[in-house]
């Protein structure tokens, strides 16, 4: 959903906090600024991200050199 939304491409990890937020702002209604570090590069796990946005590895990290 950031991706498609937004154009900013999350590693697995970083996607997963980003849902657990989404789920606790439902829960709760809480909607203030919050960040979220991330450690890892989306190409870390190329084969994950690729097929969760529906690109090849190849096209994955052609995206990531040109940005």
């Amino acid at each position: 959903n950031v991706y498609r939304t937004g154009t900013y491409l999350l590693d697995p990890y970083a996607a997963l906090a980003y849902g657990a937020l989404q789920d606790y702002r439902a829960t709760v209604g809480e909607g203030r600024t919050t960040l979220i570090l991330a450690d890892r590069s989306p190409i870390c796990s190329a084969a994950t991200v690729s097929k969760a946005i529906g690109i090849s590895v190849q096209d994955l990290k052609e995206r990531l050199s040109k940005a």
